[in-house]
């Protein structure tokens, strides 16, 4: 048990590179205060609400579109820029408010946003079509068995 304990757990950190934890960390520590740190956040409703209310999405997404995109994008791009992108899809507020709230001027705040966007953009028919494709191929006796 403790050899197939250990496996289990290399393989989810093999999955999330960036741990849904470290998102919902950030993403909050984005959310109240800007660039300072908080330590040790809890995880509750409130705060869960307040990171989908602020990032349209679960830490668990994030941590998993991460993923997706992080082989494309330049080596000076990091997990945080993925927060701001999604905020600014979300919040939709002003380049000056928001890279004010991630502490950097405009045009890294518009530069990285973009470069993020574009990467999240270039998956979309891959990721949605195998996500269809297994769907159905996982389900396809269920559809049979349908009256419409």
């Amino acid at each position: 048990m403790g050899r197939r304990g250990k496996t289990r757990t290399s393989q989810q950190q093999q999955r999330f590179k960036i741990k849904p934890s470290t998102f919902f960390q950030r993403g909050l520590t984005l959310v109240f205060c800007g660039h300072e740190l908080i330590q040790n956040i809890e995880l509750n409703a409130t705060n869960y609400r307040h990171f989908r209310s602020h990032y349209g999405v679960s830490p668990g997404t994030c941590a998993v579109c991460w993923n997706l995109i992080e082989h494309t994008l330049p080596r000076n791009l990091v997990y945080t820029h993925l927060l701001w992108a999604l905020m600014f899809l979300k919040v939709y507020g002003t380049e000056s408010v928001l890279s004010t709230k991630c502490n950097c001027d405009e045009k890294t705040f518009r530069t990285k946003v973009w470069i993020i966007l574009k990467a999240i953009d270039s998956m979309k028919s891959s990721v949605v079509s195998s996500y269809i494709c297994s769907f159905l191929i996982n389900n396809y006796n269920d559809f049979l068995h349908c009256h419409f």
